[in-house]
């Protein structure tokens, strides 16, 4: 399929009519104003450019996608929450009335969710608990109003809700650092005789000498 910037009206063309010099002057009059509208129109691609979209029309295109203030986009702070909700819109919207679905609209606005159902508890049949951990944002009491909305959008009709538990967390980066510094000093001296060790052989001798004379006289 030829895309309508890269095509060429000469080629659509029959043979007989190619080589006219009016129509080759009309094709390209006709070629240039393609590109021109496809340039005017590329902006118009909402979801294909929806990272360079404004904060109007993301707002836009919630309401268009079905995301009413109640299912999620009145908590929508960021650009990210609203693109996310947006993306998902469908997705969620087919699984709604299921503990997945509440606990995937809070992951799409940056919270955990964990939906416990009564069986799982011991509590009376029907009824569900959900903790909720909001992450790096306030709680205050409008966003706990929005909590209840959005859960009351999502959760099956013949359930009831027996607990909300909220914890506040907050993520921050800690850096830690540990310097250690060793040092030894040696001090060297002139060279010094600190001990003299004598070494040497003794001899000892001993000698005797001793002399008898005796005489002998003629007898008588």
């Amino acid at each position: 399929m030829t895309e309508l910037q890269n095509s060429n009206v000469i080629d659509l063309l029959p043979p007989n009519l190619k080589n006219d010099p009016d129509i080759k002057a009309a094709s390209k009059v006709i070629n240039q104003t393609f590109k021109d509208t496809v340039e005017k129109t590329n902006p118009l691609k909402l979801y294909v450019n929806i990272q360079d979209q404004p904060d109007e029309v993301l707002d836009h295109l919630l309401w268009q996608s079905h995301v009413t203030f109640s299912e999620g986009s009145g908590l929508a702070e960021t650009r990210e929450e609203k693109i996310n909700l947006i993306e998902n819109s469908e997705y969620i919207h087919n699984i709604k009335g299921t503990p997945a679905a509440l606990e995937r609209v809070l992951e799409l606005l940056n919270m955990d969710g964990k939906v416990t159902e009564w069986f799982n508890y011991g509590g009376d049949p029907y009824f569900f608990r959900i903790d909720i951990q909001v992450k790096n944002k306030g709680l205050s009491e409008n966003n706990i109003t929005l909590l209840e909305n959005l859960i009351t959008a999502f959760k099956n009709n013949r359930s009831w809700v027996d607990v909300i538990n909220f914890y506040l967390v907050s993520n921050a980066k800690v850096h830690l650092a540990s310097l250690s510094y060793f040092g030894e000093e040696i001090t060297v001296y002139p060279w010094q005789q600190t001990e003299v060790q004598g070494h040497a052989v003794a001899r000892l001798g001993s000698g005797s000498r001793s002399t008898e004379t005796t005489t002998i006289y003629p007898k008588g």
